[in-house]
């Protein structure tokens, strides 16, 4: 029997072909359970220990249009490419098990659409949802803060704006996590997603504790 682990997934190759588990709810148990009747339990705990790890998704709105003379920033909303972007993403996020506990997102209107249509194609019952006002027109830090005082939840997803996802995407994975120097460098696009792994709870959240496990963005 082979086994291989990167990226957060666990292959398993034995005389009966090549198994996947990632670290979904369903595919934790079963590969632990596995792993243990084959006498790798060791291999089994540290899959099942980065299984558990808090993580926190952090979603930039989607393309949103310009605001028409009387509207303000904040009741802008989202174009019809924004819109299926968000429904696109909530898909994907759907296939790769990346299934919020508890959502935070910024009141304006393009985030709260955002989230509606990610939400259409994502969940059957929705979570927890809090719009937090700091997550308008703020800075990082507030960013930071706001998960931090957040429920302890296994995945959390916050909804916000740049270039406050851009700034923590960058400035919270470890050295080490070379997609998150590579996914500032290209910048954080309208509906990009940014997937972060910590050891500990959200509420130390720190710079560089992190690891970024994948950066989606839209048409890729």
């Amino acid at each position: 029997m082979d086994i291989s682990y990167s990226g957060g997934v666990l292959r398993i190759n034995s005389s009966n072909g090549i198994k996947k588990f990632d670290r979904g709810r369903n595919d934790r148990k079963t590969a632990h359970s596995e792993l243990n009747q084959q006498g790798f339990g060791q291999v089994s705990y540290r899959f099942y220990r980065f299984s558990l790890m808090p993580r926190l998704l952090l979603l930039r709105h989607a393309k949103a249009g310009w605001a028409a003379p009387g509207v303000s920033d904040f009741e802008r909303t989202l174009t019809q490419s924004g819109r299926n972007d968000a429904r696109k993403l909530g898909l994907r996020m759907r296939s790769s098990d990346l299934i919020p506990d508890l959502v935070l997102c910024s009141p304006a209107k393009r985030a709260v659409e955002t989230l509606e249509f990610v939400a259409s194609t994502l969940f059957e019952q929705p979570p927890k949802t809090e719009m937090v006002r700091e997550l308008y027109n703020s800075d990082a830090a507030d960013y930071l803060q706001a998960v931090r005082e957040a429920s302890a939840v296994e995945t959390l997803l916050v909804v916000g704006h740049n270039p406050m996802m851009e700034d923590l995407a960058y400035e919270l994975p470890s050295a080490s996590s070379t997609h998150a120097i590579q996914a500032a460098a290209s910048g954080f696009p309208t509906c990009g997603l940014a997937v972060i792994s910590f050891d500990g709870p959200l509420k130390d959240v720190r710079r560089n504790s992190g690891q970024l496990e994948t950066f989606l963005k839209p048409n890729e």
